[in-house]
């Protein structure tokens, strides 16, 4: 249906632009796998308060590989959306490239990862999910309102079977301990 609407050949395939060598080909489809799924760790893997905007993110990575790549490689960033191309134009001789390429570019981010975690990366800017002056915030209430801890208070203690009335200051059943 496709070929029947457009005019000329069908070009759906990945092919080394003008001028891209094969070994350049492997390497750009390494590294432009490596950031894409460096961003999908870092964004969508690793749970922070901006996780609900890893789509966007991942978005506009495969968008910037695809600006960088198209022109060069075709930019399959992953073996299977090369594959069915492939078969329909019978494997062209270097199409490994489009295999080992993403294979390389998987396992290079998964080492920077790694690596970055063990060297424990989120040191080199901390605070920055927030969570360290949310919780300076919380002491500091801790410390002004008084080092009270609160617990839910349960089926009534005293003798007469009364349940304890409320103390000042607390809500709901709270009772200073």
């Amino acid at each position: 249906m496709a070929d029947a609407l457009l005019d000329g050949p069908l070009k759906v395939t990945n092919t080394l632009g003008a001028g891209t060598s094969i070994t350049r080909g492997l390497f750009l489809e390494m590294f432009l796998t490596s950031q894409l799924v460096i961003v999908v760790y870092f964004l969508a893997v690793e749970k922070h308060k901006a996780t609900f905007l890893a789509p966007i993110g991942v978005g506009m990575s495969v968008f910037v590989a695809h600006t960088v790549g198209v022109y060069l490689t075709g930019c399959a960033i992953n073996p299977a959306r090369a594959f069915g191309p492939a078969v329909i134009d019978k494997f062209p001789g270097y199409h490994w490239i489009y295999w080992l390429g993403p294979f390389m570019g998987a396992l290079l981010a998964f080492v920077v990862y790694k690596l970055l975690v063990v060297l424990e990366y989120g040191t080199a800017n901390p605070g920055q999910d927030g969570y360290d002056w949310e919780m300076n915030s919380l002491q500091e209430q801790w410390l002004i309102h008084g080092n009270h801890v609160h617990h839910k208070v349960g089926p009534p203690t005293s003798s007469d079977g009364a349940a304890p009335r409320p103390m000042a200051g607390n809500h709901m059943g709270m009772q200073d301990v």
